[in-house]
């Protein structure tokens, strides 16, 4: 492990620069656990890689960077969430929506299987959001979570976690950040995931493919 330290980033974070990214990366900074920063899903931005798993793109990584990173995390933040949720919820904002979900749902899902990543989590800011508007994200995030855990499996990326957690006050964002370096460090000490953090059950019943290997360290 001190050698991955060494070597590159621990974690990649698909988000905008806000207080509460910055807030999770200056937790893990503090325990010195390297971040890579990247662009969230929906921010218009295509990435000048090769397109995998059917049309997805992931954010551009060094070999090393794709051998040294264990967690990644995606960060819906409260603009994002607020334009998406705050609306009127028409069936033109429902297709909309179900778009967004397969866009950052291929996003996710295309990064974790290129790193090989142990630990994937997506976290919601709703800080904004009215009671009955945050019910809705958090079914959206928690069903993404679920859809991501899945595909991951299926891909054969066996052994992995994932959860999601949502954000209703200001005073959370410090709690989910603390929470979050717990998360990265497997809770070694024994403790199971819990609030503000909700895991996702492993998929029973789902058989991994065979045929797509876990990480194969680069040179």
């Amino acid at each position: 492990m001190a050698d991955r330290e060494a070597a590159g980033p621990q974690v990649l974070m698909l988000s905008w620069l806000t207080d509460l990214s910055r807030s999770v990366t200056a937790a893990l900074e503090r325990r010195e656990i390297a971040v890579k920063h990247a662009h969230p899903p929906g921010s218009g931005t295509a990435f000048r890689t090769p397109r995998r798993r059917g049309g997805s793109a992931v954010p551009p990584l060094s070999a090393v960077e794709i051998d040294s990173i264990e967690s990644v995390i995606a960060v819906f933040d409260e603009h994002s969430v607020r334009s998406r949720f705050g609306g009127r919820q028409t069936c033109r904002w429902r297709r909309a929506l179900r778009a967004y979900a397969n866009e950052a749902g291929d996003l996710v899902t295309s990064t974790a299987l290129t790193v090989g990543a142990r630990r994937v989590l997506l976290i919601c800011d709703a800080r904004r959001l009215a009671s009955g508007r945050r019910a809705s994200a958090t079914r959206w995030t928690h069903d993404l979570a679920r859809r991501i855990s899945y595909e991951c499996l299926v891909n054969g990326l066996a052994g992995h976690s994932a959860g999601y957690a949502v954000i209703d006050t200001d005073d959370e964002v410090h709690e989910v950040a603390e929470a979050v370096v717990a998360w990265h460090d497997g809770y070694s000490n024994g403790q199971d995931p819990r609030w503000p953090l909700h895991p996702i059950a492993g998929g029973h019943g789902v058989t991994p493919s065979s045929s797509v290997p876990h990480r194969s360290p680069r040179s």
